[in-house]
């Protein structure tokens, strides 16, 4: 994956995000050019990156701090993890179609829940900004 800028998470105001989530990992953020990430995503388990397409350079920074506060949710959830496993999963039973809607419907569940779980976090205002984002 090529990255071209690394964002320092600090100056995003998410510190009191990663102490609400009770994060004691550090996780790097990158904007990258990559014509594979449309989104942003976070990758890895040991060594977690939040990665985010160069369209989000233009986010203000409430907006950039609720898509961190998303992908942070996502680590803090395992989720990576997860999916990790259903790929093995899925790497051995690749011909079963059961498997794979299983596959479908877990990662539609896993981005409602994680939705589901900031929404506990936000005023109005910021409620109405993120589902701006989604």
């Amino acid at each position: 994956i090529q990255t071209s800028k690394k964002i320092d998470i600090t100056s995003i105001n998410s510190l009191h995000l990663i102490q609400e989530l009770k994060i004691k990992k550090n996780i790097s953020m990158y904007y990258t050019d990559s014509p594979s990430i449309t989104s942003p995503c976070i990758l890895g388990v040991l060594h977690p990156v939040i990665l985010l397409p160069q369209t989000t350079t233009k986010l203000s920074e409430k907006e950039l701090e609720l898509i961190l506060m998303h992908e942070l949710s996502h680590y803090k959830r395992k989720d990576c993890f997860f999916n990790y496993s259903i790929m093995i999963f899925l790497a051995t039973h690749w011909f079963n179609p059961l498997i794979w809607k299983f596959r479908n419907k877990f990662h539609d569940f896993v981005e409602f829940s994680c939705d589901s779980f900031i929404l506990k976090f936000l005023s109005q205002e910021e409620r109405e900004i993120y589902s701006g984002l989604l």
